[in-house]
């Protein structure tokens, strides 16, 4: 199961779907034998459900796709560090491998800083096999951050000026 750039591309590209609707800068895209199996952005605000991450839409649909709970044989592509949520729901059906751009400390820098809990933390907690691939085209991932930033922040100036 080798890591490829195309299928972190796709989860970005999902990330910036989510960022023009006015939702979080994160996009995951899940792989099975080199095939795409799902992908997704963030949905938080769009479902009011705090559970609609993009990580956790993917591996929804991932298991709708493949009829199974079981996604052994999945990479999971995601332009963030996953949260404990995520990583959790990731363990639970048995995604063997992660792949994700930009920490959790990364986005706090940027002023994104919901998550507190890395992902390798997780792993140590659940004693889970998941193995994490951090950095994953991490530049591309910040990116995402920034753009997100960028439109806050105009978006939040439109509003003080119309005030």
């Amino acid at each position: 199961m080798k890591l490829q750039k195309k299928f972190m591309k796709i989860a970005i590209s999902e990330a910036k779907k989510g960022i023009n609707k006015d939702e979080n800068p994160f996009g995951a895209c899940i792989v099975r034998d080199n095939k795409i199996i799902s992908w997704a952005y963030d949905k938080v605000f769009t479902d009011n459900d705090m559970s609609s991450h993009a990580e956790m839409l993917a591996i929804r649909e991932a298991c709708r796709v493949l009829d199974s709970c079981d996604l052994s044989g999945c990479i999971l592509y995601s332009t963030h560090e996953p949260c404990p949520m995520c990583f959790t729901f990731a363990h639970l059906v048995k995604i063997p491998k992660i792949a994700f751009g930009v920490f959790i400390e990364d986005g706090r820098k940027l002023g994104y800083s919901r998550d507190t809990f890395p992902a390798r933390k997780m792993k140590n907690l659940l004693n889970s096999p998941i193995n994490l691939h951090p950095g994953f085209l991490r530049r591309e991932a910040l990116g995402l951050i920034r753009m997100w930033e960028k439109k806050r922040l105009i978006k939040n100036s439109l509003w003080v000026n119309l005030s």
